[in-house]
Parts: structure tokens; C-alpha cells; sequence
């Protein structure tokens, strides 16, 4: 009896583990030389509504944390970028931060400073430094071990 209770809380702990998940967004601001700040395009903030899972991502997907600074010029103008961002990603570090900056010299933009801090991490929705799961499953794990060896 034991081991069969044992067995499906064990189960029922791990059918949640199947895949890596990982918060996705991005928010920040830009301010112009002249003070006026606006949202960052296509701003999603980092909220539990932001979940995706990892299976899509190709080879060994992790969750990244991205945090980033920059001077922009575009078009003559200005503008100093503060922005951080979560995702999950096969590409690790520096890479992440590479690609970043290229997103933006590919418009067109003419970056004059760019400073960007990336890690990474294997638990589920650790990228924004929130992991209710991971606690659910040791406090299932610590149960199931009660139930076998206790009583």
C-alpha cells in the first residue's frame, strides 16, 4: 500500500516535468536627447502570463535572463535604450548579446554603446527569479519519501 501511494504521488510530481519552461519578454524605455522617454516596441512584461515551453526551442534549451543598456542613434536623434528581457534559448551568454546588438545595427541603427549582462539557468521559470514548481515538486518528493519510510 505504501508503495503504490508512493508511486502516484511520485507520478503525479513528475508529470509536470516533462519539459523546461521559461517566462518570455521583454520591457524597458528609451529616452531621447531631449527627455522624452516611450515604451520599448513591442513590450511584453514579465508576468506569469508570459509562460512558454521549451520543446519548440531546438538542441539544449535553457532560460535566459537579459539585461541591457544602449546609446542609439537613429536618423540624427539620440536615444539612450534600458531594457531587460527573458526567453528560452539554445544560444548561451555572450551569443545572446551579440545577436542583440546585430538586431539593432541591422535596422539600420548606428549603436554608439552597448552593454549587456545574459545568464542563464535549467529550472523551470528562473528567469525571473520566481519557482513555485521546483518547490512543489520537493515538497511531493519529501512526501513520497515519508509515505515509503515513516510508519
Amino acid at each position: 500500500m505504501k508503495f503504490q501511494l508512493s508511486l502516484l504521488i511520485m507520478t503525479i510530481v513528475l508529470t509536470g516535468c516533462t519539459a523546461l519552461n521559461c517566462y518570455h519578454c521583454v520591457e524597458g524605455n528609451m529616452i531621447t536627447e531631449d527627455g522624452q522617454e516611450t515604451r520599448v516596441p513591442g513590450e511584453v512584461k514579465c508576468a506569469r502570463a508570459t509562460k512558454v515551453n521549451c520543446d519548440d526551442v531546438q538542441g539544449e534549451a535553457v532560460c535566459l535572463s537579459l539585461k541591457y543598456t544602449a546609446v542609439l542613434i537613429v536618423n540624427g536623434l539620440t536615444k539612450r535604450l534600458k531594457a531587460k528581457g527573458a526567453t528560452c534559448s539554445n544560444i548561451k551568454g555572450d551569443d545572446i548579446c551579440a545577436i542583440e546588438k546585430g538586431s539593432y545595427v541591422k535596422e539600420g541603427v548606428n549603436v554608439s554603446s552597448f552593454n549587456c549582462t545574459a545568464s542563464s539557468c535549467l529550472i523551470d521559470y528562473c528567469n525571473t527569479g520566481s519557482v513555485p514548481e521546483l518547490s512543489f515538486m520537493i515538497m511531493g518528493t519529501l512526501l513520497c519519501l515519508e509515505t515509503l519510510f515513516v510508519h
